[in-house]
């Protein structure tokens, strides 16, 4: 049986096995950066949330040739220009 490899763009081991947990039935084989140590740090110099996973996204995929699912999330603060 053939098993689909995904990286999930992320260190977070909690992450992974939440997703291994979710698609436990499924033939996913869910790897992380931790599983890539060569590629380095991607830097993420996109002005939002959004372009920040995007430009991750498709700095692994290039670099792996696999399917990548790629997030970038934190907390604003209006109080503080909506800065981390």
């Amino acid at each position: 049986m053939i098993m689909d490899t995904i990286v999930i763009a992320t260190n977070n081991q909690n992450k992974a096995r939440e997703f291994r947990e979710m698609f436990a039935d499924k033939n996913i084989d869910f790897k992380t950066l931790a599983d890539f140590p060569e590629l380095g740090k991607i830097i993420e110099n996109g002005e939002s949330f959004e372009e920040n996973a995007t430009i991750k996204a498709q700095a692994i995929f290039e670099r792996t040739n696999l399917a990548v699912l790629a997030d970038d999330s934190g907390l604003e603060v209006p109080a503080l220009n909506n800065e981390p």
